[in-house]
């Protein structure tokens, strides 16, 4: 779970209430409520809508950075902005990584062009495509809705951080080879490796930088 101490520290700068907030952002009292007991985050549309209305970054209300001021590391393309060198654009495909049917990388799948800082986020500058994280199999490295960088590639080495489909299903997981087999392991302890049976489609779609 994300930590939102920055958000409820900003609420409380600015003297508002939950119900202020609720009101004049249509977001419940029962979501805020939920955020601060940690039952539940908030998703990256309301993220950004509560972002707006406080006046500060995303960046500062998950608590990547202390300065509220401080430009996030990615925006959506719709907004509009210099583009310099160090602005990169990458689509964001709209399906999560941690399960499904890998489609989401096809040509016809949905997903959202965003601008990437690469001074702020240096695994941008070789990624081809980004993708969302969902779940905890891979934490403490990627969290729930943590954004990640991928450079295509059909293969891996043992030991690296890929995206692969295997029996109809998308994972982020390490890549691991020995005299055992092939697995698929997660960073989370509480999730056993998948052994890949090689008589099941299997295939990576790159790695993760």
């Amino acid at each position: 779970m994300i930590n939102l101490d920055n958000l409820f520290n900003r609420i409380a700068e600015l003297e508002l209430t939950a119900k202020k907030v609720s009101e004049d952002t249509g977001i419940s009292t029962g979501n805020i409520s939920d955020w601060k007991m940690g039952r539940s985050a908030p998703t990256a549309i309301k993220l950004n809508q509560i972002a707006d209305y406080l006046g500060c970054t995303t960046d500062y209300l998950i608590g990547r950075t202390n300065d509220p001021n401080n430009s996030p590391a990615i925006r959506y393309v719709n907004e509009e902005e210099h583009d310099d060198e160090f602005t990169k654009h990458l689509k964001l495909f709209d399906n999560p990584v941690s399960a499904g049917t890998g489609a989401y990388i096809g040509e016809n799948e949905p997903f959202e062009m965003i601008k990437v800082n690469t001074r702020m986020t240096h695994q941008a500058r070789r990624a081809d495509f980004a993708l969302t994280v969902k779940g905890d199999s891979m934490q403490p490295i990627y969290y729930d809705k943590d954004i990640v960088f991928i450079k295509t590639q059909p293969l891996i080495e043992s030991g690296q951080v890929g995206i692969f489909l295997y029996n109809g299903e998308s994972y982020i997981k390490k890549y691991l080879v020995n005299e055992l087999g092939v697995f698929l392991v997660s960073f989370n302890d509480d999730y056993v490796p998948i052994k890949i049976d090689m008589s099941k489609k299997f295939e990576c779609f790159g790695v993760v930088l």
